[in-house]
């Protein structure tokens, strides 16, 4: 008999913080990542690895997008009369 899971309730035996997720990936980008990562727990962890690291890389090109934007801001207010 199935037993339904409460919201937020793990599943047995799963480490905290680890959630199950089903995705479809074209076959190319399938075999590139049974190529970085052949196991189902390497994928996993690698996958989780590349968002994250992909979140801090946009991260910091905002902040210095940011930057460089009020430094050219600043410029142009320099060349006014």
């Amino acid at each position: 008999m199935l037993t339904l899971l409460e919201a937020g309730q793990q599943y047995t035996g799963r480490p905290t913080g680890i959630v199950p997720v089903n995705f479809s990936l074209t076959r190319n980008a399938a075999l590139i990542l049974d190529h970085l990562a052949p196991s189902k727990k390497a994928k996993g962890h690698f996958l989780s690895q590349l968002l994250c690291e992909y979140v801090a890389q946009q991260t910091e090109r905002d902040k210095w997008l940011q930057k460089v934007t009020a430094m050219l801001g600043e410029e142009d207010n320099d060349t006014l009369p």
